[in-house]
């Protein structure tokens, strides 16, 4: 990450300013534990262009991670209206939201009830069958487990057993999340 970092930070510095390199400086920066750095790199990145959702769904990050829930439910909204149909959008607004209120809550879990149910099948699905308990545990690690090559079997394990640990949290399950 320092790596990505240091590279963007380069690259801005040259003149390569456009919002998609703005909006991985902003992660880059978050990763690295400077947040208000992060979030003003996300802000310049939405600024370039207030038409592209990741921005405002990395600001929801970074404000969920800060313990900021309705700012973060009120980032992940736009980021929603921008982009609907991305997965990880749905599923985080329906995490967020969880801190957020229970009407909020319901609200995010019928969005993704109705993404499921009209959407073609893909990994990002299973999470969220998982999340509305359509899945077991051990299912969703069976749909991890099918990646076409070694790399994104991995990936799509870390993200079941982060999510795993997220829906045991979720449910005041704290010691099994960890």
């Amino acid at each position: 990450i320092e790596k990505a970092l240091e590279m963007t930070s380069a690259a801005l510095k040259y003149g390569a300013y456009n919002s998609e390199l703005l909006n991985y400086h902003g992660c880059f920066l978050y990763f690295t534990g400077k947040n208000m750095q992060a979030l003003k790199a996300l802000q310049a990145a939405e600024e370039q262009d207030q038409t592209w959702a990741p921005p405002k769904y990395n600001k929801a990050i970074v404000y969920y991670y800060q313990r900021k829930y309705s700012k973060a439910f009120e980032e992940i909204s736009q980021a929603s209206k921008l982009d609907p149909f991305y997965i990880p959008i749905i599923l985080w607004k329906l995490i967020i939201s969880y801190f957020v209120s229970n009407d909020e809550f319901e609200q995010s879990s019928t969005e993704l009830k109705l993404y499921l149910k009209y959407k073609p099948q893909s990994w990002m699905k299973s999470v969220g069958k998982f999340m509305l308990e359509q899945l077991s545990e051990e299912e969703l690690l069976k749909e991890a487990d099918k990646g076409k090559t070694a790399i994104i079997q991995l990936e799509k394990l870390c993200e079941a057993y982060f999510y795993i640990g997220f829906f045991e949290l979720l449910n005041k399950n704290k010691n099994k999340a960890v």
